[in-house]
């Protein structure tokens, strides 16, 4: 049985971990901020140092050994040797990266592992509150415009009109001639429910 061949490198350990588990632009993002430009630099050409140890004629599309001053190209460049790497199914050919320690490597962000099922809720409950505050906005609306109409004082005044139509919106409730039956709520209690 052959031995695996170890490489103390944190950020080829985090990033081969990662690759396919979690989105490309997220990945990039985190070694983006977490790694500097010399770390990803060194990354870049160990890996692709790594790769022609191969033997096999990978086709990579032209890339700088060194691009000064642009870790994003570094990083775009590093993801395009892993791709090719992947599609070409010669993944378990790569050396096995491994870390000093947990130190080195970026930490676990909400959104991964056993959390992502809280997230999902999270989502969901600000998707319903979103929906909810339309709501609340459509029926403030309707409130402020019955306001503009007769704007109340006093509660005895808001009241007031309320005993003396009570009589006479009673006799006209069961005149209505509607498809739907009429129901006139006063003080909490049904006062009439004709057709």
């Amino acid at each position: 049985m052959a031995t695996e061949r170890l490489v103390v490198f944190d950020l080829l350990c985090y990033l081969l971990y990662k690759f396919g588990k979690m989105p490309l632009k997220e990945l990039k993002a985190v070694l983006f901020d977490f790694y500097n430009a010399d770390a990803i630099a060194e990354a870049k050409s160990l890996l692709l140092k790594d790769v022609e140890a191969f033997k096999v004629d990978l086709k990579l599309p032209y890339m700088p050994a060194a691009r000064r001053d642009d870790t994003t190209g570094e990083l775009n460049d590093i993801m395009t040797i892993l791709s090719t790497v992947d599609k070409q199914k010669l993944y378990g050919r790569l050396p096995k990266y491994v870390s000093q320690g947990p130190d080195n490597m970026p930490s676990i962000h909400m959104g991964e592992g056993d959390l992502n099922c809280l997230l999902s809720l999270i989502r969901k409950l600000g998707e319903k509150v979103d929906g909810m505050g339309a709501e609340m906005g459509a029926i403030m609306k309707i409130v402020r415009d019955l306001q503009v109409q007769r704007p109340v004082t006093s509660m005895a005044e808001a009241r007031a009109p309320l005993r003396d139509k009570q009589q006479v919106e009673q006799s006209n409730c069961c005149r209505v001639a509607t498809t739907t039956p009429c129901l006139r709520l006063y003080a909490g209690s049904a006062q009439c429910t004709g057709f």
